[in-house]
């Protein structure tokens, strides 16, 4: 039998292992009884007199539940999860997968079509203080497309000429994913990801200088997108103006000028 004593109010237990008489019923301690002296302490200037309490018996340590026992916390319920568990769990994996289609097939295309547009403004940077350059210069091989013979390669052979470019920087420009120029020489136009158009001097900024080589640019504002044509078949097209502003546009979009931006002939 354990039986725990407290001492002033702070209530400190001390156990003592007691023993039963079985003659007379009285408890005896199997240590060595001795008698716990009062004690004082000195709180706020004032002495207190502080005596043990009187003992008092209750168990100390809580009954350990039964191995078999259903509300002991070792009890486990040995039940699985149920069918119905199981189909929840695969029609919310269905759901978030159906959801995940359309992010997953349009991530790629919007990327590639924003690279492109990224590349069609160094291009024009390129191609603008080129005719800067020959204006300052008095050099007429220097400019934009129409003053230079109206033709690709010559544009791009101008461009690596004068060191605005080199061949391979040229090449990924002029390429986008599912059209890539091979490095290490000039390509034609119909190799590239891109269609160059004749603007001059005289054209207005609005003026359609690049466009992503699955549209075409004319005069009604270009024609429906062949889903099979590269880079981008029907998922979108890009246009870049010679004032240096250019877009992202659907393919519900094509033969809206005041989007695309005016005409001007495509370089040979």
């Amino acid at each position: 039998m354990r039986i725990a004593t407290f001492r002033g109010a702070h209530a400190t237990r001390q156990s003592l292992d007691l023993v039963v008489d079985p003659v007379g019923g009285s408890p005896t301690s199997t240590r060595e009884s001795r008698v716990l002296p009062s004690k004082r302490t000195s709180r706020d200037g004032c002495f207190v007199q502080q005596k043990w309490m009187a003992m008092l018996c209750f168990p100390v340590d809580p009954p350990i539940p039964e191995a078999d026992d259903p509300t002991s916390m070792n009890h486990r319920n040995q039940a699985g999860i149920t069918w119905v568990e199981v189909l929840v769990c695969v029609v919310i994996v269905l759901v978030l997968w159906s959801l995940s289609i359309p992010a997953v097939t349009a991530g790629p295309s919007k990327s590639t079509l924003t690279a492109s547009l990224s590349n069609m403004k160094q291009l024009h940077l390129v191609t603008q203080q080129m005719a800067v350059d020959g204006v300052t210069a008095g050099n007429t091989n220097l400019g934009w497309p129409g003053d230079t013979g109206g033709s690709f390669s010559n544009w791009s052979a101008q461009i690596l000429k004068g060191g605005y470019l080199t061949t391979n920087d040229l090449c990924k420009m002029l390429s986008a994913a599912g059209c890539i120029v091979p490095q290490g020489k000039i390509p034609q136009m119909n190799q590239t990801a891109v269609r160059l158009y004749a603007v001059t001097d005289a054209s207005p900024t609005n003026a359609v200088l690049l466009t992503s080589a699955n549209f075409t640019n004319t005069p009604a504002g270009g024609e429906p997108l062949n889903p099979s044509a590269k880079p981008f078949g029907n998922k979108g097209f890009v246009v870049f103006r010679k004032g240096g502003d250019g877009a992202v546009l659907r393919p519900n979009q094509t033969g809206q000028t005041n989007l695309i931006g005016s005409f001007v002939p495509m370089c040979r």
